[in-house]
């Protein structure tokens, strides 16, 4: 199995043959079912570290001093030290090295390479550092600062590996084409398909419909609501082809005598029915509706809890689902009903419309408070910025929402493009419902029991393990950046986010921090050809500015207006690891003076979270 610590890759590099002799695509004699294998390939992360030793610096040398007085002595040490090599370099004041090296922290380096910290050696220019954890072959494929993947493999950083590109990204494992992640840790399942068609009547007050996967594993994926109706027809239907490869999908469907109940279709399919591939020129994903359990063919999106990247967000969006659940089971009312699944990680919202220019979203927005309230909570820290739940881009949000304040590369770089992918490939409507899906669902949290909080003024501090006695552990510390001193700032990376962990929605992204009222330009350099799109996205998924196949060099130039301090980044959709870079300027709205509100993020150490909860 997988490892996620760095420093066993290479006893795990040793031992890759022997593990890999034993595995076969036969199943096991204990396996359950004949469907269910152990999948062939190498799992291992690149685990060859290429850095080179460095050679010892040189002692000085001094002239013979035997017929000098002692303070001679000492006086002429000082005055006539050299070094062995007079052309090279020196380092302290007792050492140097040679013609054509560097000093490093712990040796000498040659100039044609870097100084590699922690006094490992030296690494060559042309290496892939990611972001200075590491030192491996160029075209190594970084997988954040943890490890890397030999190029022409995808990071699974859930799993702690590498996996070939074409192969479906599992919890613990890496499946091949035509099977699907297995309930069994490290296991794969092939598919079948089967075929049966039945039709009932009935007439009830209420419903309840799921719609699951069933494979010859047994394990089921369940999304279920209770809605109440006059009157309803209820019909499950199960297609079926006969393929080679024994695959079987199951889905359970209602209509109603409403024009909104959906059917199954082809286009009905969740995440887990059918994963998206990513094509092998980079294309921004197509649209993924589910046919719910509510009766209603709904676009989902939907977030992973990926350690040191989304974990905090994921948190916080259970948090806001637990606060919601809390207050409509106390009577509260709010802007709406919320159809919630706590345990499923499931809530129903109905879009506002683009948050931009948009009267109702800015009310929204302002009822909550956001502004200020983590620099307010926390008032020595940097690296946090308000989330709240519901987002105020649905019409659910506003004053009874949950606000937690989490690191703002969470924040802007995952829920800001995954929202603009759902608004822009679903063409989504003012009014119209979207599905917001927590993968794993929030069953594996303990939430504080309290009372229903009733409106925006209550605020709670909690310890995230301590107090609440939850075994799950946030990520820290948390990597971010500096405070810009002026009207100035730029910044660069090269890590490729892969937020859904199937390839499908492929992106490298740099925070821009909250951004106050202003006139932004932005310099930016996305080389390479595998840029399909380049945008100054907000955590709304609303975007300031946006460049279809850009050049090599774009000038990005947008204002904000709306006086929220809303949190954003700049976003280059690729399924390359490119180095994204910018320079720019920012200078207040309307009066040519410079401000200095866009903040960028320092390097924290999240052990705390600030919490205005759904319940208190």
């Amino acid at each position: 199995m997988f490892t996620t610590k760095a420093h066993h890759y290479l006893l795990l590099l040793l031992t890759t043959h022997t593990t890999l002799a034993s595995q076969t695509n036969h199943p096991d004699p204990t396996d359950p079912d004949p469907d269910i294998f152990q999948p062939h390939y190498d799992p291992s992360p690149l685990a060859d570290l290429t850095f080179n030793h460095t050679s010892l610096p040189e002692p000085f040398t001094n002239p013979s001093l035997d017929s000098l007085s002692a303070l001679d002595i000492l006086l002429n040490r000082r005055q006539q030290q050299k070094c062995p090599d007079p052309g090279g370099p020196i380092c302290s004041a007792t050492q140097c090295c040679r013609t054509g090296q560097q000093c490093c922290p712990r040796g000498c380096c040659s100039l044609e390479e870097n100084c590699y910290p922690a006094g490992k050696g030296c690494c060559p220019k042309n290496a892939q550092t990611c972001g200075g954890s590491m030192c491996v072959q160029p075209g190594s494929v970084c997988c954040g600062t943890a490890f890397a993947c030999k190029p022409g493999r995808v990071c699974n950083v859930q799993a702690g590996g590498c996996c070939p590109t074409d192969w479906r990204l599992c919890p613990t494992t890496c499946c091949p084409p035509g099977s699907t992640c297995a309930r069994q840790s490290g296991y794969c399942s092939r598919l079948s398909w089967s075929t049966t068609q039945r039709t009932s009547t009935i007439r009830s007050t209420s419903t309840r419909v799921s719609t699951y996967l069933s494979t010859a594993t047994s394990s089921r994926k369940l999304t279920s609501i209770v809605t109440s109706v006059s009157q309803i027809t209820s019909r499950s239907t199960e297609i079926s082809t006969i393929k080679s490869t024994r695959t079987s999908i199951r889905t359970s469907t209602s209509t109603s005598t409403s024009t909104d109940a959906c059917k199954a279709t082809s286009n009905a399919n969740s995440r887990e029915l059918q994963g998206r591939q990513a094509p092998d020129h980079p294309k921004i994903t197509s649209c993924v509706r589910v046919c719910h359990s509510s009766g209603q063919n709904l676009p989902v999106v939907e977030f992973h809890n990926i350690p040191g990247q989304t974990d905090q967000l994921f948190r916080s969006m259970c948090e806001g689902m637990n606060g919601w659940l809390r207050r409509q089971q106390s009577g509260i009312e709010g802007p709406g009903p919320i159809h919630t699944d706590l345990d499923l990680g499931e809530d129903i919202f109905t879009y506002g419309g683009p948050t931009m220019n948009n009267p109702e979203k800015v009310q929204r927005r302002k009822e909550v408070k956001c502004r200020k309230f983590c620099k307010t909570m926390f008032p020595g820290s940097v690296g946090l910025e308000c989330d709240e739940y519901p987002p105020a881009m649905f019409t659910e949000g506003g004053g009874l929402a949950t606000k937690v304040c989490v690191p703002k590369e969470q924040n802007s770089k995952f829920q800001g493009p995954q929202l603009s992918d759902l608004v822009r490939e679903c063409d989504l409507k003012k009014g119209e419902k979207v599905l917001i899906r927590l993968k794993g669902g929030c069953k594996q949290f303990s939430f504080t029991p309290r009372q229903a909080r009733r409106d925006s003024e209550d605020t709670d501090f909690i310890l995230d393990s301590e107090e609440t006695g939850d075994s799950h552990e946030l990520s820290g510390p948390v990597q971010a950046r500096d405070v810009p001193e002026g009207p100035n700032f730029g910044d660069s990376t090269s890590e490729l986010l892969d937020p859904y962990q199937d390839g499908s929605l492929t992106y490298v992204a740099i925070p821009l921090g909250e951004l106050a009222d202003g006139h932004y330009e932005l310099d930016a350099k996305i080389p390479g050809k595998s840029v399909v799109r380049a945008e100054v996205v907000n955590l709304y998924g609303d975007s300031y500015v946006a460049v279809d196949n850009p050049s090599s060099s774009e000038r990005l130039v947008f204002d904000v207006t709306d006086n929220l301090t809303i949190s954003a980044s700049l976003v280059a959709y690729t399924n390359e690891k490119v180095e994204l870079s910018f320079s720019g300027t920012i200078s207040k709205a309307n009066e040519g003076q410079v401000i200095r509100s866009a903040i960028l993020p320092t390097v924290v150490f999240v052990t705390c979270v600030a919490l205005l909860l759904g319940l208190v």
